[in-house]
């Protein structure tokens, strides 16, 4: 859908561009059917855009571009011109007006002007076009001081209207640049986010073939001590027993037999598993519990003290969340298997 949009996006910027070009060409070709001379200069002075008229003075178009207005006008008229021209720029305000100077043909002829000018801000003060029209003043009344008719009304908006042309013409071109460079950051973030992607599922993929090796390869070893256990200690531990007739003996490999059932049962894995964070102390009641020991028996085993096996009952009670609760723990240990 996006893509859509873009493209059609795209479309209309396209046909904006062409119509602002066309209509650019239509009062281009106005401008140079006026037998007068139309022309543009930038806030300092130059030449930007001139019609055709200025053949008539044996100048091509051109030429002309890029030069300073001071090129065509006569010595004596340059400094009075630009003073004019530099007073109206530095007042920043929409401003017209009409002046008289003699311009300099590319033949070393000189030719009296008169010349109508509009200088263009914005509503910030910044400075967008300086535009006349030159009209030639006949020898008859050269000399006279004379009011000059102001241009007509289709020429002057004619050319108003083609220099706000060029200038929305230009911040569109600016705008559509700065969305294809936007258009185009985004694609390749969205390419970067589909290998970013790509690389995070292979690193998945990756990550999951690990832990079913390390589950298997956890299994196998289990296995193998599981196998250890019954094979190799269990049936020795039999034979101990079978000759050995001391109490505290039997205790003691009745003790060891009975820890042995809960590595093979993997009762101590769970417990620690599942209630993370018994110490290896608590462990080992926790197992003399569940093999039915009191605290007295299991004091005497650890070599503590009653009143430490009672504290640590409690903490045993506390990490399983089953403290200030009617709840055996013996009882509780032998349901975890």
């Amino acid at each position: 859908m996006n893509e859509v949009n873009q493209t059609l996006s795209h479309h209309r910027d396209e046909e904006l561009l062409m119509a602002l070009e066309m209509a650019e060409q239509r009062y281009g070709l106005l401008i140079n059917h006026i037998p007068d001379i139309v022309f543009v200069l930038d806030e300092g002075g130059m030449i930007t855009a001139v019609n055709q008229s200025v053949a008539q003075y044996g100048y091509q178009v051109d030429e002309l571009i890029g030069q300073s207005i001071r090129f065509l006008i006569a010595a004596e008229d340059r400094d009075s011109l630009t003073d004019v021209l530099s007073e109206t720029v530095a007042r920043r305000q929409d401003r017209s007006g009409r002046l008289q100077c003699r311009m300099i043909a590319s033949a070393g002829t000189v030719h009296r002007l008169a010349i109508d000018y509009t200088v263009k801000f914005n509503f910030h003060g910044q400075f967008l076009f300086m535009q006349g029209i030159c009209h030639a003043i006949p020898p008859t009344i050269q000399g006279q001081d004379i009011h000059l008719s102001a241009v007509s009304e289709l020429e002057e908006q004619a050319l108003i209207r083609n220099a706000e042309l060029k200038l929305a013409n230009e911040e569109l071109r600016k705008e559509i640049m700065e969305r294809r460079q936007a258009e185009s950051a985004l694609k390749e973030r969205e390419a970067a986010l589909q290998l970013e992607k790509a690389n995070l599922q292979e690193t998945n993929t990756a990550l999951r073939v690990l832990l079913k090796r390390r589950e298997m390869d956890k299994h196998e070893f289990e296995d193998h001590v599981m196998f250890n256990v019954k094979e190799l200690i269990l049936p020795f531990m039999d034979r101990l027993k079978a000759v050995t007739s001391d109490e505290r003996q039997q205790s003691y490999l009745r003790i060891l037999e009975s820890n042995l059932n809960d590595i093979t049962t993997a009762f101590l894995r769970r417990l620690s598993l599942e209630f993370y964070g018994l110490t290896p102390s608590e462990l080992k009641v926790a197992t003399f519990i569940r093999q039915g020991k009191r605290t007295r028996e299991i004091a005497s085993l650890l070599g503590l003290s009653m009143r430490t096996i009672d504290a640590v009952r409690m903490s045993i009670r506390r990490k399983l969340r089953i403290q200030n609760k009617r709840i055996n723990l013996r009882t509780f240990l032998m349901s975890i298997n």
